[in-house]
């Protein structure tokens, strides 16, 4: 399949990928927006419902990997091992180290997106719908 093709057919508005920068011993991270990506690998959609409509991006089911375990230090599966069921403790550790920027049941998405990222499993969180696609 066309790149061309898959963008219109599925309505994505940007490709992102993961991106770190270096700066002495800290590392900043984060999405970037891409040109490209590869459709022989699997990937995540995530969609944003605006007022005008829906905005619609794609990035690798790696780089969403390795956003995951820079900002939680678990890959998915381990994560769901510690926390999966124990998800009153994790609550407590995010407001504790997040305080004023803690989010709403932001355990609950970082739970739900181990499990996407582990099993494919979609989920909605925060106006926002994620699911894994894989066109091979």
């Amino acid at each position: 399949m066309k790149l061309e093709y898959f963008l219109k057919q599925e309505k994505i508005n940007k490709i992102i990928n993961y991106a770190e920068q270096r700066e002495g011993s800290k590392i900043f991270f984060g999405w970037r927006e891409a040109k490209t990506i590869s459709l022989d690998t699997k990937l995540v959609i995530s969609k944003v419902k605006k007022e005008d409509g829906f905005d619609t991006t794609v990035a690798t089911v790696k780089d969403f990997i390795n956003y995951f375990k820079a900002s939680t230090g678990y890959i998915p599966e381990s994560f769901l091992e510690k926390w999966g069921k124990d998800k009153d403790s994790l609550s407590k550790l995010l407001k504790e180290s997040k305080k004023e920027k803690y989010l709403p049941s932001e355990e609950t998405f970082w739970i739900k997106m181990a499990e996407l990222l582990s099993s494919g499993k979609s989920f909605s969180k925060y106006g926002t719908s994620y699911k894994i696609i894989d066109l091979e």
